[in-house]
């Protein structure tokens, strides 16, 4: 009896944890997502590239229009994971950021 004891508190701290843990939602920008500094890898910044791998920036103009069309909150998360950046992958594209 002990031994079924012991095995089910194990169960029930083992997936207490995990469910603890598992702070995340989907469709929502709770835990990582919100975090500013995974800001730069997500689907937003790819409205800001010519091309797929992200490695040349649209025109000026089209730069401004898809500044634009993001809404405000989409650009104040943009402009703080700017302010974090330490991938130099992303330095063009905060450095039009910083001139927006």
């Amino acid at each position: 009896m002990k031994l079924f004891t012991a095995a089910a508190v194990a169960i029930l701290l083992s997936s207490g944890m995990a469910f603890a843990q598992d702070s995340t939602t989907t469709g929502s920008t709770t835990g990582a997502d919100s975090d500013p500094s995974n800001y730069l890898a997500g689907p937003n910044i790819h409205r800001f590239y010519q091309d797929d791998s992200m490695t040349e920036l649209k025109s000026e103009a089209d730069f401004k229009a898809a500044w634009d069309a993001m809404t405000d909150k989409d650009r104040s998360d943009l402009k703080q994971a700017c302010m974090g950046n330490k991938d130099n992958r992303y330095n063009p594209l905060c450095n039009s950021v910083a001139a927006m």
